[in-house]
Order: structure tokens, then sequence, then C-alpha cells
């Protein structure tokens, strides 16, 4: 009986700490997914300014806000009326239903995202922290599962996949692959993983481009899927592009049947590649051995 306690006590522990570095985690992953893609948009419009040799408003003093938009300045602030958000007011679930979903000044209402992304993360932290105790590993798991997060709402709602996100889990997957840290891949196998992770979608971009004159991948996801190869090597490669094909294949279906002509168009495929990685991340034999099965039928 002594022992069972200790180890609920234990599991007690490991969920209350992973759900609250889960719920700040999650914090963090909403403020980059606002921000990252402001960013990028201050950028691409000044580079295309000065491709043009347009030299009116190229300071940016039209678009004061995004001009001194960075990850931590200026802080925390209503996207509304820009009013800066107190920390009483910053504190993750609590503060939203505190708040009653609103701005304390210009009662404007706050993203229904946030807490949703919040209460997401502190899930995904509780169950790797079960999974993997509290431990380096955990940390190192959290950042891969929380960068799939914050791609897919990126993806879901600007339809781009950000090379500072994408090739940043390109270069630490190929790290963590030194260590015994991440999901047992070999630096080879890594290698091996986001090379033809590469490939494998830059073949079909092309293929699909000359036969429909089409683009019906973007670069990122090209990306993407050589960011996970990195993380869970080249083994991993076929069963995330099937099972993310066959997927988006019927959310565009469900999707164009039920909404018809006024269906998101285009449908964006980073949330599907990253639901089926974290699937082969955390149940990648299963789901292997699982394919084979069928393969062998």
């Amino acid at each position: 009986m002594t022992i069972i306690n200790s180890l609920l006590s234990m599991t007690l522990d490991v969920i209350l700490f992973a759900g609250l570095v889960g719920l700040i985690s999650g914090s963090f992953v909403n403020v980059l997914a606002y921000r990252l893609p402001l960013m990028i948009q201050y950028r691409w419009i000044n580079t295309t300014k000065t491709e043009l040799k347009d030299t009116s408003d190229l300071d940016g003093s039209g678009n004061a806000y995004l001009k001194k938009l960075s990850l931590h300045l200026p802080r925390s602030h209503c996207q509304a009326c820009k009013n800066p958000i107190k920390a009483w007011e910053n504190i993750p679930i609590v503060s939203y239903i505190f708040l009653n979903g609103k701005c304390s000044k210009c009662s404007s209402s706050i993203p229904k995202q946030y807490p949703i992304v919040e209460l997401t993360s502190s899930a995904l932290a509780v169950f790797i922290g079960i999974r993997y105790s509290i431990s380096f590993q955990f940390l190192i798991v959290l950042f891969f599962s929380l960068a799939l997060l914050t791609l897919t709402i990126i993806d879901i709602k600007h339809l781009i996949l950000p090379d500072e996100l994408t090739m940043s889990l390109v270069w630490f997957g190929l790290l963590v692959s030194l260590t015994d840290f991440g999901f047992g891949t070999s630096p080879s196998e890594s290698i091996l993983g986001a090379t033809l992770g590469y490939l494998s979608l830059w073949i079909f971009y092309w293929t699909f481009r000359i036969i429909t004159k089409k683009e019906g991948l973007g670069f990122g996801d090209l990306k993407f899927l050589a960011g996970l190869g990195a993380w869970l090597g080249w083994q991993s490669l076929l069963p995330i592009i099937t099972l993310a094909s066959l997927s988006g294949a019927v959310f565009g279906t469900l999707s164009r049947g039920k909404w018809h002509k006024e269906a998101p168009n285009p449908i964006p495929f980073g949330p599907f590649l990253a639901a089926a990685g974290l699937l082969m991340a955390f149940w990648g034999s299963e789901v292997i051995l699982f394919y084979i099965e069928i393969l062998n039928r």
C-alpha cells in the first residue's frame, strides 16, 4: 500500500509540474504564433519595396506597430486597442476566466485560441511527463511537440510555415540524434530522414506543378517533413506521408461536401503533417507494424 501511495504521489507531482510547464509554454506558443507571422509580413513588405525600388514609406513609418514588433517587445497587449496587459491579466487560463474572455479596457473579445492552446500545451506536457517522467528528455520532447503545435496554428491562420521554425526543427532534430534524449533516432537515420523528407515532397511538388500548372504544396511543407524526418528517422516518412495525405484528403472531401464553394481553399497541409508526426513520435512502432500488416494482406 505504501508503494502504491508513493507511486500515486510521484504521478501527481509529475502531473502538476508538467501541467504548469505546459500552461506557461502554451502562453509562449500563443505569442510566437501571433507575432512571428506579423514580423514576416513586415519583412516581406520592406523586401518587396526594396526590390521594386519603391522608397515611399520604406522605413515602415506607416506600419509603426509592425516595425517595432518582436517576440519580446512590445509587452503583451490587447490586439484590438493595444493596451498593455497587466501581470495579473496574463495568467494562463485563470485570467481568461476572470476577465470573462474580454479586454479589461476596450471589452474586445480575447480570441478563444489562447485558452485552447494553453490547455492543449498543458495536456501534451502532462502526457509527455507521465511517459518520460520529469527529465531532460521531457523538455526535448516537449519542445518538439510544441514546435509542431505552433506550426499548426500558423499554417491554419496564415497558410505559411516559417523557415524560423521548420529549419530549427531540422537542425535541432539532427543535433538531438547525437544524444539519447530524442526518440532513439541515430545520426545516420536522422540525416537520411531529413534528406529524403525534403526530396520526396520536392519531387511531388514539381511533378504536380508540371502536370497541373499549379502548386500543390508550399516549400514550407517540404522543410516541415524534413524536420520530422530529422527527429523520427527515414523509417517514419512513408507512414507520415500516408497518414497526412489520407487525413487531408478526407478532411478536404468532407469540408467541401459541407460548405460547398465556401470550403477553405487551399487547405493547409502542415496540420496533417504535424498530427501524423506526433502519432509516429509516440506510437511509431505500432503504426509501422499495422502498416506492414496491411501491405502483406
